[in-house]
């Protein structure tokens, strides 16, 4: 039991510090203050990946806590949990790791001069959105199949 109770800790707290500082960024972002927001990128940055990091145990937690409370591992509720979280990585580093390296290259150059076109494409690129979106519809998406269980 100690396992699920893991599972469920370390993915409140990754899903707090990813997703929480990604909707931070976006509505700093709306603000036009880029010296601020490059400070938040250069102290977020570090978090979101602890954030990946305490994710990747959290599946491992949840992989140990059904093997342990003898759940089968291909149970089709399970089986969806495990694309959901698929897509989630996919999102993470197809999207939101892109978008936020080049964001944060941008700040670093041209933070001074927000009218610099390249920081203006960083920031106007809309991988970030998208990312915020699916990460928002992943996440829910993969609260309910856990919580609910379908087919399982």
């Amino acid at each position: 039991m100690a396992f699920k109770y893991l599972h469920v800790l370390t993915m409140f707290v990754a899903v707090t510090l990813m997703f929480g500082g990604e909707v931070l960024f976006h509505l700093l972002r709306r603000t036009g203050d880029m010296a601020t927001l490059r400070r938040f990128v250069d102290v977020v940055f570090p978090v979101f990946r602890v954030g990946v990091g305490l994710l990747t145990l959290g599946v491992a937690f949840g992989l140990a806590a059904a093997a342990a409370i003898g759940w089968n591992l291909t149970a089709r509720w399970l089986v969806l949990a495990y694309g959901l979280a698929a897509l989630i990585y996919a999102v993470g580093f197809g999207l939101g790791v892109p978008y936020f390296d080049r964001v944060r290259a941008a700040l670093r150059e041209h933070a001074d001069d927000p009218a610099q076109p390249d920081l203006r494409r960083a920031l106007g690129d809309r991988r970030g959105p998208i990312a915020l979106v699916a990460s928002t519809v992943l996440y829910v998406a993969i609260l309910y199949v856990m919580v609910v269980k379908p087919g399982g």
